[in-house]
């Protein structure tokens, strides 16, 4: 038997899932890209990258996870970053050196801070179970907006 083509009626009914699939594969697939680029820009950039955002994601788990206050995570998580910044600060990561390493943590930190409603937003509902969506979500736009940064740096 042959497949009728597809009806406006079956668009409508699934387009909705496309676009939640488009939209789910994109933000991670742009988080590897760019991960593998600031490497090859230069290690050292790749474990600043690494440390800001661990960090800001660890305190804000672990700290908003423990507290009734929706804010005393990522306010965890803002400490942190600020803390590893000033640490960096005193390594100057190449490529970075001077005010780039504050301006980069910084930026970094409230990016970190702000990619897990990206990633909410990704997915079709809220509350949809995407485990290793919500592991890299502190990633998609920190890893992106440093890539570019990095490259009018250099």
């Amino acid at each position: 038997p042959r497949a009728l083509p597809a009806g406006p009626t079956d668009l409508q009914e699934r387009l909705p899932m496309a676009a939640a699939t488009l939209r789910s594969a994109l933000g991670p697939a742009v988080v590897v890209v760019s991960v593998i680029e600031i490497h090859r820009v230069d290690s050292m950039a790749f474990l600043f990258l690494a440390a800001v955002v661990s960090v800001c994601d660890a305190g804000d788990y672990l700290i908003g996870a423990g507290y009734d206050q929706r804010l005393a995570g990522p306010l965890a998580g803002l400490v942190a970053g600020i803390a590893l910044t000033a640490a960096m600060s005193v390594i100057d990561p190449p490529p970075l050196e001077g005010n780039q390493v504050w301006t980069f943590g910084l930026l970094l930190t409230v990016l970190a801070l702000a990619g897990p409603f990206v990633g909410t937003w990704m997915l079709p509902t809220a509350r949809a179970a995407a485990p290793a969506l919500r592991r890299i979500d502190s990633w998609l736009l920190a890893a992106p907006v440093f890539l570019v940064g990095l490259w009018i740096v250099t």
